[in-house]
């Protein structure tokens, strides 16, 4: 009998999703830009932030949570509870954060989508 194994991330449900997905003013619009390019690339990339926001719709947890003490310098002014890191391919990833305020009800708070490069850069991986 052979190992059964979960895909990553299961596809999301066609109901009402669990989480609220809200962006940071700056990946908003980077968003709009990629979406509105005519670059290939640029819509592909679109397409891959689209299907991780589908995905933590339902799973808010589905990305790997950041130790606080592998944070860059230029987060901490977000005052952020948690920090999540969702690959979007090989050579993309987007930063997102876990957000519940009072008695609203949590929401995901995506912050930026960077290719691994500079996300090397930002924390200090290079």
């Amino acid at each position: 009998m052979g190992v059964h194994r979960q895909s990553e991330a299961s596809p999301p449900s066609h109901g009402k999703p669990r989480y609220q997905i809200r962006g940071h003013p700056d990946f908003d619009k980077r968003l709009k830009q990629l979406r509105a390019s005519n670059r290939s690339e640029d819509n592909k990339l679109a397409e891959l932030i689209d299907q991780a926001m589908d995905v933590l719709e339902e799973r808010a947890t589905a990305g790997e949570s950041i130790p606080r003490d592998r944070w860059p310098r230029t987060y901490a002014d977000l005052d952020l509870p948690n920090l999540y890191r969702y690959r979007l391919d090989r050579t993309h990833r987007m930063l997102y954060s876990i957000i519940k305020l009072g008695d609203a009800p949590t929401f995901l708070w995506i912050i930026e989508a960077m290719d691994h490069a500079r996300y090397d850069r930002t924390f200090g991986y290079d």
